[in-house]
């Protein structure tokens, strides 16, 4: 019994050797000519929906409508001094340096400061605790 099946995984894999690289045969495979064209992205318009624009029935359906997410406020005082000091440092180095433009020792220790402090002050506030496996990020 054990022969044969060795038998068999043998004519297999001479198959398997004999036909490498060769194009399988599909018969539903439609005739050359009316191959759909593969292009690129940009070659037609593009959808972008904004909020307004995509279809909302099956949350309707299902009970639920997401709400406007409008605008978020800005965060409070140490959080915005922290972000602040994250973003507009090395944007202001950087245009600096486009720009040729000098800056003193003292400006570039204090906007580095800064950057560091504020992303030292952002991990700091971020929690601690581990999260539910099941949790997506979503809050409500």
């Amino acid at each position: 019994m054990a022969g044969e099946e060795d038998e068999g995984t043998e004519q297999e894999w001479r198959s398997i050797v004999e036909n490498y690289g060769d194009r399988a045969e599909i018969e539903d495979e439609p005739p050359a000519e009316e191959k759909p064209k593969v292009g690129s992205v940009f070659d037609g318009p593009v959808f972008n929906p904004t909020y307004d624009e995509v279809d909302r029935s099956l949350e309707a359906d299902q009970g639920f409508v997401a709400p406007d997410p409008g605008w978020q406020p800005l965060p409070a005082g140490p959080r915005l001094a922290a972000w602040i000091g994250l973003l507009a440092g090395p944007v202001f180095l950087l245009f600096a340096a486009i720009l040729h433009i000098t800056v003193p020792g003292v400006l570039v220790a204090l906007l580095v400061a800064g950057f560091v402090g504020g992303f030292g002050f952002l991990v700091w506030q971020m929690p601690r605790e581990p999260r539910e496996p099941w949790d997506d990020g979503s809050r409500i």
